[in-house]
């Protein structure tokens, strides 16, 4: 007998539900119709054609968020991102070898498996060295 194709994410959803009571406003589920991701408002139904997820962790300070950093090392080879504020385009990549610049950026609190997730850190990052209060600021 195989396992159920959401067994995994049922297994880090019970991990949220000894987290907290309301364990679903940490998760989302694709709308069909639309293609877009809708945070739950209940207990997920675990229907076998749907997809579900976790929502992406952030950080946030003050008036700024970014999704939070990866907190573990990729896999050999793994494709990653990080802010590059030397870049016109705020982000750069690498393919995880275990080298140095690898190690120090993972360390570094840096490393993102999206380029989306590393320019919104880039983006934050350069707003508020530029003295700004919000990414909206146009100090």
């Amino acid at each position: 007998m195989s396992k159920h194709k959401h067994a995994e994410l049922m297994m880090q959803y019970a991990q949220d539900a000894m987290e907290t009571d309301k364990p679903w406003e940490r998760w989302e589920v694709l709308d069909d119709i639309t293609n877009t991701w809708r945070t739950l408002t209940c207990a997920p139904f675990w229907v076998y054609k749907t997809a579900y997820r976790r929502k992406i962790e952030t950080i946030k300070i003050g008036n700024f968020e970014f999704p939070k950093p990866e907190g573990k090392y990729p896999e050999a080879g793994a494709k990653y991102y990080y802010p590059a504020l030397n870049r016109d385009f705020l982000v750069e990549f690498d393919f995880w070898g275990w080298n140095t610049l690898d190690v120090t950026i993972a360390e570094s609190g840096l490393l993102h498996l999206s380029e989306e997730n590393a320019r919104k850190h880039a983006e934050v990052l350069v707003a508020i060295s530029q003295g700004k209060t919000s990414l909206e600021d146009e100090k």
